[in-house]
């Protein structure tokens, strides 16, 4: 424990003799009150106080049949949602009657391709597939003497976020002056107590923020995970509630993995306090942390998550700022904070900052601000990011 002693002086004021039992200030304690922002890295500076966080989907490699293929048919039909992702010369095969069929060309617009070659397994024939069937893409075989290429596109998406000024009085008062004598608290102490209650409340918006555009007698807001994540459909909810069941967890792992996130994306979970613990006692691993120069740690040099296969190591975090039963999986590649830098020659990036106001009445209190405009992008929150609802464990 920490102790400090601070200087004081004795005035003839009742307000400035501090009582005889205060002897000893103590150190206020640190807890880990910035989880979620300082797992969110810091990204380039946003140029624009309205800007789009655009996505690009990455599509299946199959195709869903939009009618049934007789046997004796020279064209397949797909269905609208996956009729742009096969190219002339294409090859698709159905598992349940092995079956390979080699486009011809491929329309786009109606999802009608025709059929050069039917290839079955040895000693089978020809079947009938029925309509919403999975057929698998397979690689494009292309005739040796030609090229029939055509380029498949895949769909972006976007959705509109905005640059949140977050501007904050400090205006000194006569308790404060009195705290700064019987105490020895000063401005500089009173401006970290203020940054550690705004850092609080910035790890909140990270979660709950919601996009708002400035307006007429509005202030802008920009949007947290919570939200973008919601708004793109990546959710589900616990089998059961008020279970710690890992089973869940490993569900989400796996569908982000098969959505393309790999080890070397950063993925974490973060939760509340309470949520955690139900989650460590049905049996978390620990791994130890190897010491760099500089390196951060949490405390122990240990954190505690699940091994998945192609994933590697997924550490779980707790948060003491997060009061709710959800669980959310966040790809930090693919997440980021960031502060406003405007255009043109001399702009400044509005980090964070102190800026004493100069008073203009007779009035000897001190005043400052502290500012900044800062923004979140979360990129492809329909593959990489995802919330686990309903979990009932935040008791």
């Amino acid at each position: 424990m920490s102790i400090v002693v601070p200087k004081y002086r004795v005035y003839d004021d009742a307000n400035s003799v501090k009582p005889n039992l205060a002897l000893l200030l103590l150190k206020t304690q640190e807890a880990a009150y910035f989880v979620l922002w300082d797992l969110t890295p810091f990204g380039e500076p946003i140029r624009q106080l309205t800007y789009d966080v655009a996505s690009r989907s990455i599509t299946s490699r199959q195709v869903v049949l939009g009618a049934n293929i007789l046997t004796g048919d020279t064209s397949i039909t797909l269905d609208s949602s996956t009729k742009t992702r096969v190219t002339p010369g294409h090859v698709l095969y159905h598992p349940a009657t092995k079956q390979r069929f080699v486009l011809d060309t491929a329309n786009t617009s109606s999802g009608v391709c025709n059929i050069r070659d039917v290839v079955q397994a040895s000693g089978g024939s020809r079947t009938q597939v029925n309509s919403g069937q999975t057929l698998y893409i397979l690689s494009v075989s292309e005739h040796f003497d030609q090229i029939n290429a055509v380029s498949r596109y895949e769909d972006t998406s976007y959705t509109t976020n905005y640059i949140q000024d977050f501007t904050e009085m400090l205006e000194f008062s006569t308790a404060d002056l009195r705290e700064m004598r019987k105490w020895g608290i000063d401005k500089q102490t009173r401006i970290k107590e203020r940054m550690r209650d705004m850092v609080k409340d910035l790890n909140r918006s990270l979660m709950y923020g919601a996009p708002l555009a400035a307006s007429a007698g509005h202030s802008s807001m920009t949007a947290g995970f919570d939200y973008v994540v919601d708004l793109a459909g990546s959710k589900v909810a616990a089998a059961s509630s008020g279970t710690a069941d890992l089973a869940d967890i490993r569900g989400v792992l796996k569908q982000l993995y098969k959505n393309g996130v790999g080890p070397g994306d950063g993925l974490v979970l973060h939760m509340s306090a309470n949520v955690y613990y139900k989650y460590e006692t049905a049996g978390l691993a620990e791994v130890n942390l190897q010491g760099t120069p500089n390196a951060d740690f949490v405390i122990g040099n240990t954190v505690k998550g699940l091994h998945f296969a192609g994933l590697g190591f997924v550490p779980f975090y707790a948060d003491p700022l997060c009061d709710d039963d959800v669980v959310r999986f966040i790809c930090t590649s693919q997440a980021r904070k960031s502060y406003y830098q405007g255009l043109g020659e001399g702009a400044i990036l509005e980090g964070p900052r102190i800026i004493d106001e100069i008073s203009l009445s007779n009035s000897k209190i001190e005043k400052s601000t502290i500012q900044q405009k800062w923004g979140t992008v979360f990129l492809n929150t329909d593959k990489c990011h995802y919330l686990l609802t309903g979990t009932g464990l935040n008791t």
